[in-house]
């Protein structure tokens, strides 16, 4: 199953969008960086399945939510470290083909 970086991607883009940017170049660039934003999405999509599964799952949706939360701040540190300009170079197999 391939995993969905866009989620976590955007939904950080949107909650700083003056960082979106930086974001969405460490996520092409910077595995550690996708990973983490590779996680904050599933979290999120988790949280929201689980509350709109039934009221029984809120726990579950709760901790879901707390786990996207701590991602969240990692992510925040991680975007405040230097970044090493290796690391924004273009990595072979990150370009995207235009048609």
């Amino acid at each position: 199953m391939e995993r969905d970086l866009s989620v976590g991607c955007k939904e950080l883009s949107r909650m700083h969008p003056r960082r979106a940017l930086a974001i969405r170049l460490l996520a092409l660039r910077d595995h550690r960086f996708r990973e983490i934003c590779l996680d904050y999405g599933e979290a999120l999509s988790a949280a929201e399945a689980s509350r709109s599964a039934s009221p029984s799952k809120i726990g579950q949706a709760e901790e879901f939510e707390q786990i996207a939360e701590d991602l969240r701040a990692e992510a925040l540190k991680y975007l405040a470290e230097p970044v090493e300009p290796s690391a924004l170079r273009k990595q072979p197999g990150t370009e995207r083909r235009r048609k």
